[in-house]
């Protein structure tokens, strides 16, 4: 029941969040894993199967005899095994680097575990003369003591621990990792301190935009300090020291990028009023002409120079593909994609009296993984719509009139779900900000877009 829930808060909380697939810089990870241990061994093991055998206080006849061999073989030694469960929330400090806390939890418990001991045969007797009953011979209870049992819980282990993270695949949907940790806690039946070390090797798998599974191998060893314990359990104490085990764990998780900046406001978005001021246009013969020829010229370049002109909200607007300007995650702009700039520059420097606002927009994928630069795509888009508001001021207009504005991923075109719309959202938009569509000469010449 509690897995089942578990995947039911991971699932929907994940959704209130876009995704970046994969690994990447400032993004977080929840996840959940289940383990099941391979082996066992250390110096906590070598003394439950000392100190844990069935031990016979007396021996009688040959048959007891025979019982207390029986309770010393080797094939009757104690059997640990446990089951380790763990909460894990990372944070991706760099693109390859990880840092996080988990909180891990497990149960120790043994099978074949002797019933008989010193202590349980004067614990029995002082029972029984308590309650008026006469006590055990040592015959009866080596016959009444003999026996093993399974799945007796010793020892309760809960630790907090800091990890650091290696991804070698940022940014894929295949995320091999490789993972360090150090923790502290406590050892809840015996009531001790606990260290824990391990070191892991695994990988994720990003089945959609926010969920993931993942399948690690870990070796840990878990330090349980010592205990004073009472005499009278001296035979049978739970034993102390250090647990090294190698376990294999499978789960699911979540991921999803900063929440903070689907609401926050970014810097490029200060922009003046004055940029967002629709300029009501004159309807005067010779603007309407002039609006015409600089729409004919850029229709003419539009297949030649890869861009489309538009209307967004009775506003001109031409968009640049961004693979046509700008290597993937980067802002340095290729020759050809300068040269088209600047060619479009120059025809639109011909409307006078209008400010322009250069957008730059996302997907909703990761940048490009060739340089750690920028920390997410408003940034990166933020940094593109600045380098093409300098081409356009070296063409001579006015810095005053000049607007940059990084928008990310946050107004898509199409849906990002598949590579056709990615690419379409992947743009740069110069948009001239006068509304032109109370001009019905102009309303023919603009293929309104929302």
């Amino acid at each position: 029941m509690s897995i089942l829930f578990i995947l039911f808060f991971l699932i929907s909380f994940s959704s209130l969040f876009a995704q970046e697939i994969g690994f990447g810089k400032n993004r977080f990870h929840i996840e959940y894993t289940r383990s099941h241990v391979l082996s066992h061994s250390g110096s906590y093991v070598d003394f439950l199967d000392k100190n844990n055998k069935g031990t016979f206080p007396n021996v009688n006849t040959a048959f007891d005899a025979g019982l207390y061999v029986f309770s010393q073989s080797p094939r009757n030694a104690p059997f640990l095994k446990s089951k380790p469960d763990n909460l894990r929330f990372e944070y991706g400090l760099r693109r390859n680097l990880g840092i996080g806390l988990s909180l891990h939890k497990e149960i120790y418990s043994v099978d074949n575990y002797s019933t008989t001991n010193m202590s349980s045969l004067v614990v029995t007797n002082i029972e029984l003369l308590l309650r008026g009953q006469p006590g055990l011979t040592p015959g009866d209870a080596n016959r009444l003591y003999l026996g093993y049992k399974d799945n007796i819980p010793i020892s309760a282990v809960g630790t907090i621990n800091v990890e650091l993270a290696w991804h070698f695949l940022p940014g894929r949907r295949l995320d091999p990792y490789i993972r360090g940790s150090f923790g502290r806690g406590y050892e809840y039946i015996n009531r001790s301190n606990v260290t824990k070390f391990s070191g892991s090797v695994g990988s994720r798998y990003f089945i959609s935009e926010n969920f993931y599974l993942l399948a690690e191998l870990e070796i840990a060893r878990n330090s349980i300090a010592s205990k004073n314990r009472s005499i009278i359990d001296i035979s049978k104490r739970t034993p102390a020291g250090n647990i090294d085990e190698i376990y294999i764990s499978a789960g699911l998780g979540i991921s999803f990028g900063p929440f903070w900046e689907k609401w926050k406001f970014s810097d490029s978005e200060e922009i003046q009023n004055k940029a967002e001021e629709d300029i009501p246009v004159k309807s005067n013969k010779e603007e309407i002409d002039n609006y015409k020829k600089i729409i004919d010229e850029i229709r003419l370049i539009e297949k030649e120079e890869n861009i489309r002109l538009t209307s967004r909200g009775g506003k001109m607007t031409i968009i640049f593909l961004d693979d046509a300007l700008f290597p993937s995650g980067s802002d340095k702009i290729i020759e050809k994609g300068e040269k088209s700039v600047r060619r479009v520059t120059k025809i639109l420097k011909k409307i006078e009296n209008v400010n322009f606002t250069v957008e730059g927009h996302t997907d909703n994928v990761p940048i490009g993984q060739s340089k750690d630069k920028f920390s997410s795509n408003d940034e990166l888009s933020l940094a593109r719509a600045k380098k093409v508001k300098e081409i356009m001021e070296e063409e001579e207009i006015s810095r005053e009139r000049l607007f940059a504005k990084g928008v990310g991923d946050r107004k898509p075109i199409k849906p990002n779900s598949s590579p056709d719309g990615r690419k379409v959202n992947r743009r740069i938009e110069i948009v001239a900000n006068k509304d032109l569509s109370e001009i019905e000469e102009l309303r023919g010449l603009l293929k309104s877009e929302q």
